[in-house]
């Protein structure tokens, strides 16, 4: 047995959509569960009734089609050739017997709460594709899915808001209802379960969190001894995994039939998959989001004991001031507002390495939300403090390059150029410089201080192996 339990990426305010959605399936599955028991109880009566008075026509109608497998498709076959008076006269006390309880074994499946619930493709119903999503069908369908859910949806809300993650939700449930659709015309059989609404949520997922790393627990006995422990694999490979897993299931039960709907799981994947790219590709969590669901998250998390920090610092008891961050960070970790702080009191102090690291977690936690305006100062007031030395050349060559991604090139080559300034003998100051040329005369269009940056280049550092684009960049923009 191996169950997904956790990953370590964690969420930064209280999922309150993604525990209403558990709350309501649950709610629905702990309503509707006894009802269908009841009703299948009673339709299992009345099918052993029906099979005692059709048994003696399936024999006849096998025996005259002996290609006919015994399966739900062939027993619809058998069906329409019944109903069709292929088989017996419809004007038999036999088939007037059988077409009673057939008609009273008809109606009961009609009324089942799956039935008017579920959504079936064979019959149509727009509100379905919505209930078909909160209706469960035993414990562990219920479980397992709100572990998935669980697992995938908190994240999602907290980076993308709850109204985004909701219509990702829904509409991803009713692609993955009319994917199945495609494949399944014409049944009748409720599809019900958030099996395919969560695909999309998981599809979306892997794209925003790819390098998250989910942990499994794994059990199993070998040789009459139980073992069991944990193990991390990397989101975009465990979901990918299950993605092609589901793919080759809905594959190979094309023709037959199956009690999973594996084509609502692919098809609400491929759903979630092209939402998390093209969120991604439009950038519209850090152009609309970001800021926004931020400042939602200070209002509400303003940690009290932040407030008690402050107050410790300005009466001089730094010390006392970093035990309280220390202890918001160890509740909240991904408290910007704490780590800044924490770094400062730390310099305060002179403790010039542990403030180092304070402020490479707290760039990462920054990039993390998509919050490069907040990166780009938390730098300069290092450097403007004359401390650039305490983040690596890695780190501001990467903050960098990020300000180009986003178009902020006047940022990004302030940034390269103090990267040079600083470290001249560093192996990106050459890739720093190349980079600072290119965008001077492709984006800022100033030729004079894009010809200046290659020359300079090109004068000091003859062995980089960028030098041969130096020169070309150099002669275009002499041609130009």
């Amino acid at each position: 047995m191996i169950l997904p339990v956790g990953h370590d990426k964690l969420f930064r305010r209280l999922p309150y959509l993604t525990i209403t959605l558990i709350g309501l399936c649950t709610i629905t599955w702990l309503i509707t569960f006894p009802i269908e028991l009841k009703q299948r109880t009673q339709i299992n009566k009345i099918s052993k009734e029906l099979f005692e008075k059709e048994s003696e026509f399936i024999y006849i109608y096998i025996s005259e089609h002996p290609d006919v497998r015994y399966d739900p498709e062939g027993y619809e076959k058998f069906h329409k050739a019944l109903l069709a008076g292929e088989i017996i006269d419809k004007e038999s006390e036999e088939y007037k017997e059988w077409e009673e309880v057939y008609t009273k074994y008809k109606t009961r499946l009609e009324k089942r709460v799956f039935s008017i619930l579920g959504f079936k493709p064979g019959k149509f119903n727009f509100l379905n594709l919505f209930t078909s999503i909160f209706v469960h069908g035993g414990f562990f369908h219920l479980f397992f899915n709100m572990l998935f859910l669980w697992l995938v949806g908190v994240n999602i809300e907290d980076y993308w808001g709850r109204p985004l993650f909701i219509s990702l939700f829904l509409i991803g449930g009713i692609f993955a209802s009319l994917s199945y659709t495609i494949f399944n015309l014409g049944s009748t059989v409720p599809l019900i379960g958030a099996s395919g609404a969560i695909s999309a949520v998981m599809g979306t997922f892997a794209v925003r969190f790819y390098k998250t790393k989910i942990r499994f627990f794994y059990f199993f006995i070998l040789f009459f001894r139980p073992i069991w422990g944990t193990f991390l694999l990397y989101a975009w490979f465990a979901l990918g995994f299950w993605f092609f897993e589901q793919l080759f299931y809905a594959m190979i039960t094309k023709s037959t039939f199956s009690s999973v709907a594996f084509f609502a799981h692919v098809g609400g994947f491929i759903f979630g998959l092209a939402a998390g790219f093209g969120m991604k590709y439009l950038k519209v969590e850090e152009k609309y989001l970001a800021d926004k669901i931020e400042k939602q998250i200070e209002a509400v998390q303003l940690h009290p004991k932040l407030e008690e920090a402050f107050i410790k610092r300005d009466a001089g008891d730094t010390e006392g001031a970093i035990n309280l961050l220390r202890e918001v960070l160890k509740e909240e970790p991904s408290n910007s507002d704490a780590r800044l702080e924490l770094a400062r009191s730390l310099l305060l102090l002179e403790r010039k390495n542990d403030a180092s690291i304070e402020y490479e977690k707290l760039i990462s936690q920054l990039y993390e939300k998509g919050k490069m305006e907040e990166v780009f100062n938390v730098y300069l007031e290092v450097y403007e403090g004359k401390l650039e030395h305490l983040f690596t050349t890695k780190t501001q060559f990467r903050i960098a390059t990020n300000l180009v991604s986003q178009e902020e090139y006047n940022k990004a080559v302030e940034l390269f150029s103090l990267l040079v300034k600083n470290h001249p003998e560093d192996k990106l100051a050459p890739v720093s410089l190349l980079k600072t040329g290119r965008i001077f005369l492709k984006n800022i269009e100033d030729k004079n201080l894009g010809r200046g940056a290659l020359e300079f280049l090109i004068k000091n550092y003859p062995h980089y192996s960028g030098i041969d684009e130096a020169r070309t960049l150099l002669s275009e923009s002499e041609k130009g």
